[in-house]
């Protein structure tokens, strides 16, 4: 059976922050993934909580003003919450 979605429904494109938003938290990843090692100690948890923090930043309406620190924050929770 075809799924179709409604012109007045939101997509995930209208939902996640701009494509440039997305490139800058590129940006932060090796500094992220410093953060999360530091917390769990093992690399793949770390890809993991830096994973788990870029999927949240994809489900805000908007891009939050201070991008680095939003990251790092979520990153930490995220990694506390492994």
């Amino acid at each position: 059976m075809d799924t179709f979605v409604s012109v007045e429904s939101p997509t995930a494109l209208e939902l996640s922050p701009s494509e440039g938003a997305l490139g800058a938290a590129n940006s932060h990843v090796p500094r992220l993934l410093r953060v999360a090692r530091s917390i769990l100690g093992c690399e793949d948890l770390a890809w993991d909580a830096v994973q788990d923090a870029l999927m949240c930043l994809w489900h805000e309406r908007e891009a939050p003003p201070d991008l680095g620190g939003w990251l790092v924050r979520t990153t930490v929770h995220r990694s506390l919450h492994h």
